[in-house]
C-alpha cells in the first residue's frame, strides 16, 4: 500500500435537520474534487449540530450509512464524518463513522460533549478512543469538542493521522486555529480538520477554517473560510522521519488514562 494519502476536506453549508438535501449537496462537492485516498465531513453532517435540540436519529441500517457506503464504493475512497445516531436502546451518540470501498464501516462515539450547548443531556458519551487503518496510516478520529483535551488525543505511539469533524462557530475560530495547530506539533502527527461555514437555526454563525497541518505543524492546507473541497497528499514518511529525527515523543512524560472518573 502507498505511504501516500490523498485527502479531500469537505467544508459545507449545512441545512438544518433536512439530511437528505444535505446528503445531496456534499455529494456534489465530493463528486467535484479530485480522487482522494479520505473524503472528510463534518460534525453531524445530515442535521447540524444539535447539541440539546431533541432531534430524531439515524441507526445504522439507515439511509446516511447505506449513502455512505454507496459513495465510498463508488469514488474508492473513504467517507468520514460524524452522524446523529441511534443504538438499539433507543440511546443517541455523535458517532463519527470511518466508510471504506469496502463498505467496512468503523466508528467512534463523541468522547466529550459539549455540556454548554446541552449536548451531556441527550446522548450517550463513548468511552473509547479508538484507532482505525486507511493503508499503512493509523488514523484517530476525534469529534470538535475532543479538540479541547489533549490528554484524550495524545498519541502513544498509536496513530499518524489525527481527525476531527467540527461545527465550531466563528466566535471561537481562534481557539480552533491554535488546539489544532497544537495537536500536530505535540503528538508529530498530520492533523486534518473540518469545519463547516454559514449559519445554522439557532443564529450561530460557523466561517470554516478547515486545514491540514503537518507532524511539525506546518499548514499544509491554509485554514479558509469558502464553502467548497481543498485537496492535498500527505506522506506517512515524512511523519516518520519527523519522529525519528526529533525524538520528543520518547521522553513524554508518563501517565495512566481513566476514562471513566468518578
Amino acid at each position: 500500500m502507498s505511504e501516500d494519502l490523498t485527502l479531500t476536506l469537505v467544508q459545507p453549508r449545512l441545512e438544518w435537520r433536512d439530511p437528505g438535501t444535505n446528503r445531496e449537496y456534499l455529494q456534489k462537492l465530493i463528486l467535484s474534487a479530485e480522487p482522494s485516498g479520505l473524503y472528510l465531513l463534518p460534525e453531524t453532517f445530515t442535521t447540524g449540530f444539535q447539541g440539546g435540540e431533541p432531534v430524531q436519529g439515524e441507526t445504522m441500517s439507515g439511509d446516511t450509512v447505506a449513502w455512505m457506503r454507496e459513495l465510498a464504493s463508488s469514488t474508492g475512497g473513504v467517507i468520514g464524518g460524524s452522524v446523529v445516531i441511534e443504538d438499539d436502546d433507543g440511546q443517541r451518540r455523535n458517532r463519527f463513522l470511518l466508510v471504506h470501498p469496502d463498505e467496512r464501516v468503523d466508528v467512534y462515539d463523541k468522547r466529550h460533549l459539549f455540556s454548554y450547548s446541552g449536548e451531556d443531556r441527550r446522548y450517550v458519551a463513548g468511552r473509547e478512543r479508538v484507532v482505525f487503518t486507511i493503508g499503512e496510516w493509523r488514523v484517530c478520529p476525534m469529534v470538535c469538542y475532543d479538540l479541547r483535551f489533549p490528554a484524550w488525543c495524545r498519541v502513544r505511539d498509536d496513530y499518524d493521522l489525527l481527525l476531527f469533524v467540527a461545527n465550531w462557530p466563528d466566535s471561537r475560530i481562534g481557539a480552533w486555529d491554535a488546539l489544532l495547530r497544537a495537536r500536530a506539533i505535540e503528538n508529530q502527527c498530520v492533523v486534518a480538520a473540518v469545519n463547516r461555514v454559514g449559519q445554522d437555526n439557532r443564529g450561530l454563525r460557523y466561517n470554516g477554517h478547515s486545514a491540514i497541518y503537518d507532524a511539525m505543524g506546518d499548514a499544509v492546507i491554509e485554514p479558509w473560510e469558502d464553502e467548497g473541497v481543498k485537496t492535498a497528499t500527505v506522506s506517512l514518511e515524512d511523519v516518520r522521519r519527523v519522529r525519528r529525527e526529533l525524538p520528543f515523543l520518547a521522553e513524554a512524560d508518563a501517565f495512566s488514562f481513566d476514562p471513566n472518573p468518578p
